[in-house]
């Protein structure tokens, strides 16, 4: 599998309020056309109301905007356990579960189905950076708002979120002393070569040719990067309020470079006949360094490559996608 497709089809299992089957049909029997007309109807309100929550906590920056998003938050996760509740009364009204409804022609187009079958796909997708929008303010702890922290919990009971993450706002945490404050910002410094080295490798890529000439120097950008990834007793702690503008003047020459990173692999997810076996050599070497690129980067990668990179690579495939 293609970095591209991987990045845009992997959907973990973070506790979703319905099964990922529910992607898939079989053929068992048929729905009634009005059960379908509903079931797509509560999945456009079930997706846009995941991406108000992802917009939601996504905006979240210190612990005046945690407290202020608190109730909202509640709100739209009651929203969502609401929906769900009523995608499982539409599928009970049709005689299936939703997981096993059979498209039958003649009782319900075909442009319906394919409708109703990507809004699954995108509200499982959704949860994915839901979960991670939602992990990463656990993991500082709400920015210490105890609101925040507490609407939390309280969404916990709905299964929507993993426990993990929520194990981790009974953790104690400190924000980064001055010392490790220091260290951090030298190591974001170390990332800047790598990362402009990795930026001018990507826009080499024109072809099947270039990627595979591409494959080695990705392969020694990543292991550069595995070995700047931050210490485990500073990785996804809080900097310190009043170290804020030294750690954002850091962080200011690296943005631009994940931007142009994010740029160059929509584009490269474009190119004509990517999806050939040609690729997968370089797919597999662009695989183990995003994730490496991820991990180095910690919070500056997920402002960058978010739920709209998703958005941009599933339209940059489909441009590139063959004709049926």
């Amino acid at each position: 599998m293609g970095f591209f497709q991987y990045m845009v089809g992997a959907v973990a299992s973070l506790g979703l309020l319905f099964p990922a089957e529910a992607v898939t049909s079989a053929a068992t029997g048929a729905a009634r056309e009005e059960t379908e007309s509903s079931q797509t109807a509560i999945c456009r309100e079930f997706l846009q109301t995941t991406a108000n929550l992802w917009f939601l906590l996504s905006g979240i920056r210190n612990r005046e905007d945690a407290d202020r998003s608190a109730d909202y938050f509640l709100e739209l996760v009651h929203r969502v356990c609401v929906l769900d509740e009523q995608l499982g009364s539409a599928s009970t009204a049709s005689g299936l579960p939703l997981e096993v409804e059979e498209v039958v022609r003649g009782r319900r187009s075909e442009d319906s189905a394919a409708e109703l079958e990507s809004l699954q796909v995108r509200i499982l997708e959704s949860f994915e950076d839901l979960n991670a929008e939602f992990l990463g303010l656990c993991r500082v702890h709400c920015y210490g708002s105890e609101k925040l922290a507490r609407a939390f919990v309280a969404a916990g009971e709905s299964g929507m979120f993993a426990e993990e993450s929520l194990a981790l706002l009974a953790e104690p945490t400190t924000p980064l002393s001055e010392a490790e404050t220091q260290e951090e910002m030298l190591r974001l410094k170390r990332l800047v070569e790598p990362d402009r080295a990795l930026l001018q490798v990507l826009q080499q890529v024109k072809d099947a040719a270039s990627a595979g000439r591409a494959v080695e120097p990705l392969a020694a950008l990543t292991k550069r990067l595995r070995g700047l990834l931050p210490p485990i007793p500073v990785a996804h702690r809080r900097i310190s309020p009043r170290e804020l503008p030294r750690m954002r003047a850091a962080t200011a020459p690296i943005e631009p470079l994940l931007w142009g990173i994010r740029t160059e692999l929509v584009r490269i997810a474009a190119l004509p006949g990517y999806d050939a076996a040609a690729y997968d050599p370089f797919s597999e070497a662009l695989n183990a360094m995003y994730e490496s690129l991820g991990e180095s980067h910690s919070g500056l990668f997920d402002d960058v490559f978010d739920a709209s990179f998703r958005a941009d690579l599933d339209e940059a495939l489909q441009e590139n996608a063959p004709e049926p």
